[in-house]
């Protein structure tokens, strides 16, 4: 009978450890250059590895990193040495972005 409940608990562990894995693979992760031209305003995001993402916009730059979790798209930044953490609704269909209600192509 021990065989079986040790067998049982090597099952059940392992399980464990695929759903920990398999959960940890539906991380949206992002790369290339998406860009925005809706509007008066060119903006632009490139997203490099490492959660990292340079931002563009009215001529300004800014790097940063991102995380994307329930729907939400979080990015922490500095710029002329103050530090800003920035929050908005974020999907991804395809080829485009949406962030806040503002799409973003991939080039």
């Amino acid at each position: 009978m021990k065989k079986k409940t040790g067998f049982k608990r090597l099952t059940a562990l392992l399980l464990v450890c695929l759903l920990a894995v398999s959960l940890s693979a539906c991380a949206t992760k992002l790369s290339g250059t998406y860009k925005c031209t809706d509007g008066l305003i060119e903006q632009s995001l490139t997203f490099k590895k490492d959660n990292i993402v340079e931002m563009s916009a009215f001529g300004i730059n800014a790097e940063g990193e991102y995380h994307i979790e329930d729907g939400e798209i979080k990015i922490k930044y500095s710029l002329l040495n103050l530090s800003y953490e920035w929050s908005e609704s974020f999907e991804k269909d395809g080829k485009t972005i949406t962030i806040g209600g503002t799409k973003f192509v991939k080039e």
